[in-house]
């Protein structure tokens, strides 16, 4: 009878050790997702967010060196333009403009065909005038021409231009046409630009 008591006793010290075994592994696994599965996650996002937070801090950096960059490329720009005195015009001096134009066409030796202004297009900080001319004169005279409108009118861009040689005349001429563009102030522009 010992004997079986002893197997008694042994079997209830296996079912308390084993309920006891199967109560710290189910306290250990609800530590581990209630306590320390959000700590982990916790720490892998504050990685990845800190990793973020660093290339972003790069990011940062290359923009404010990038900023400084064109500041001064501003203020250089800013500065040749003070220089030079150049300002745009309003729109509302688009006859005087023509008529400099034609002016510096006819000291040059070209004969003045058509001077033809375009509709007015609107720009953010500047208008644009189409402005068409079509002339006659010699090919050296064309190209001085040219040259000067370079050099006196920074305002008015050539679109394109065109030259036709009429070689069966005693003196050989070119007909020039020329699709200009001209830069005015902005319709609300305060002051000089």
């Amino acid at each position: 009878m010992k004997n079986g008591k002893a197997q008694s006793k042994q079997a209830d010290r296996w079912t308390i050790d084993g309920a006891g075994i199967a109560v710290c592994l189910l306290v250990t696994a609800l530590v581990y997702w209630v306590g320390a599965a959000p700590v982990v996650q916790l720490y892998a996002k504050t990685q990845t967010q800190t990793s973020d937070l660093r290339r972003h801090k790069h990011t940062v950096a290359e923009l404010v060196q990038s900023q400084r960059r064109v500041g001064q490329k501003l203020k250089s720009v800013r500065q040749s333009l003070d220089e030079t005195g150049f300002r745009l015009q309003p729109a509302a001096q688009l006859n005087n403009h023509l008529a400099k134009l034609t002016r510096l066409a006819t000291a040059n030796g070209l004969e003045i065909h058509e001077v033809q202004p375009g509709e007015v297009m609107e720009g953010t900080y500047f208008r644009s005038i189409p402005i068409r001319i079509t002339g006659a004169g010699a090919y050296p005279t064309c190209v001085y021409f040219l040259h000067q409108l370079h050099k006196n009118f920074l305002d008015t861009r050539v679109r394109s231009f065109g030259l036709t040689a009429k070689t069966n005349t005693p003196n050989p001429t070119v007909t020039i046409e020329l699709d200009l563009l001209w830069h005015t102030t902005a319709k609300d522009a305060k002051g000089p630009m």
